[in-house]
């Protein structure tokens, strides 16, 4: 491969991870619709095992609002990439969290998965063609943030809505 080439394929490969590790977790986690709905092409399709379909609907409807909700958080480790011309595949993991309210007692329910992914190059842009969500482990306890926080003397992140004043684009 020449440099060139080799450059394209790097920077295909940093662009792929941003779509499905960075701004996919981010647009979450802020309950970003728009941010999240950009991580994948108009057409793409989702099996998320409890969802199977559009992936513009299936954010539509992971980020209702959820009575119980405190916040969520995501964290996509580095995926294992392989590009072909406009196309490519992807493998990642996650570990994401979230608290909630459970009767009268604060909980978190962590989340470990898998992501595979085919993704294409459209008009110059990276997007989830398809994913396929594989739940690895799911783990409920009752959540001790506060607790801990305010031992180690600094304030709680509880609001992670686009309105929060830490909020702000990136992209």
């Amino acid at each position: 491969m020449d440099r060139d080439a080799a450059l394209q394929m790097l920077l295909d490969k940093d662009e792929i991870r941003e779509v499905i590790g960075s701004r996919y977790a981010r647009g979450l986690d802020w309950k970003d619709v728009a941010m999240l709905k950009s991580c994948f092409h108009d057409d793409a399709e989702v099996d998320y095992g409890f969802f199977k379909g559009s992936a513009h609907e299936w954010c539509e409807i992971i980020l209702r609002p959820e009575p119980t909700l405190i916040n969520r958080y995501h964290y996509c480790y580095p995926a294992q990439v392989q590009v072909t011309g406009s196309a490519a595949e992807a493998e990642s993991t996650s570990f994401t969290g979230r608290r909630y309210v459970e009767g009268e007692r604060k909980m978190q329910r962590m989340v470990g998965s898998r992501y595979i992914d085919r993704l294409e190059k459209r008009d110059g842009a990276w997007r989830i063609a398809s994913r396929i969500t594989r739940i690895e482990f799911v783990h409920a306890f009752p959540d001790e943030t506060e607790a801990g926080q305010q031992k180690a003397g600094f304030e709680l992140f509880l609001d992670s809505s686009p309105l929060h004043p830490l909020y702000r684009k990136l992209y």
